[in-house]
């Protein structure tokens, strides 16, 4: 049998308080809820714990080319990105063709 989880449990494991999850479902930014009893919605823990993990990746982009995934909670420079994923300009340029590398053309998608 599947586990199921209340609002409360859902707050938790993301770490967050009740309101937020409130907030999230009000915006339409939260899982549906596999049915909606009186006292609270019920979940699928798996699908909160899905959710979880889909938030906070981003991706990091020279061009089209996928350079490198971060998890993250906040907002970032394409600086602090790379340097978390300890980014090699030049396994980067041998790996890719390019003779040098543009940093505007880096972008973040979150």
């Amino acid at each position: 049998m599947k586990e199921l989880v209340g609002h409360y449990e859902a707050a938790e494991i993301l770490g967050w308080k009740k309101q937020q999850v409130s907030v999230y479902m009000q915006r339409g930014k939260f899982p549906e809820p596999l049915q909606r009893l009186k006292s609270t919605p019920i979940w699928l823990k798996e699908d909160i714990q899905k959710f979880k993990e889909s938030r906070g990746k981003m991706k990091i982009m020279y061009e089209e080319i996928l350079v490198g995934e971060v998890m993250t909670n906040k907002s970032m420079t394409v600086d602090e990105a790379l340097e978390m994923i300890s980014f090699d300009e030049e396994k980067f340029l041998q790996e890719n063709g390019f003779d040098a590398i543009d940093y505007n053309d880096f972008k973040l998608v979150y």
